[in-house]
């Protein structure tokens, strides 16, 4: 399920980037209430939207309802300022990959040279297994293993199920890096997400 957004279209008003100002503060308070459900809660809030998505795109009232279901309290008027901002050629669609790389960002060049590094690393032909990716993680690096909250094999099923996104029980470039890319938001510091990534 690794995301792609549609390119712009033609009817796109050439205006658009001048007329409209990015909704910083509301992307900022989706951003803090995904960040407040854990690691692998930007990864929930893109299995929501594309539960409600037809071809990957949402209307007004899927994208209203999928932020409720978020926790989101917003007025009608951030509502209607947050859609036509990625509504972008006005046809009362948002594209769900532009949505998402609204809220999580992109990786930065550090982060995005590790993730690449890592994988190269472990998959020089550009495809794994599930198992065989699972078998590469340090399980000494959770802290619901150490405090003995969830097994080994608890970890690595949570894990395996939010990288695998298409559930073939194989893993490809797109699905590492998407992975990691919304797992980014998480870590304020590059380092620290190195670590988390070599991990």
């Amino acid at each position: 399920m690794a995301l792609r957004g549609a390119p712009a279209t033609k009817n796109m008003k050439p205006s658009f980037s001048m007329e409209r100002e990015p909704p910083n503060q509301i992307l900022s308070e989706i951003r803090q209430k995904i960040l407040a459900k854990g690691i692998f809660g930007i990864t929930d809030f893109v299995n929501l939207f594309n539960r409600y998505a037809v071809k990957g795109f949402l209307g007004r009232a899927e994208t209203q309802w999928c932020l409720r279901e978020n926790g989101q309290r917003l007025s009608e008027q951030e509502t209607e300022r947050i859609f036509k901002y990625f509504d972008k050629n006005g046809d009362g669609l948002i594209s769900i990959h532009e949505f998402i790389e609204g809220v999580r960002g992109s990786l930065n060049t550090n982060r995005s040279c590790v993730v690449a590094g890592v994988w190269a690393e472990l998959a020089p032909e550009g495809k794994m297994s599930t198992s065989e990716l699972a078998e590469k993680f340090n399980l000494e690096s959770s802290s619901d293993f150490k405090l003995g909250r969830k097994t080994g094999n608890q970890i690595l099923s949570d894990m395996m199920s939010q990288i695998d996104q298409d559930c073939d029980n194989s893993v490809d470039t797109d699905e590492f890096r998407d992975f990691y890319t919304n797992v980014s938001v998480s870590f304020e510091n590059d380092l620290v997400f190195e670590k988390f990534v070599r991990d």
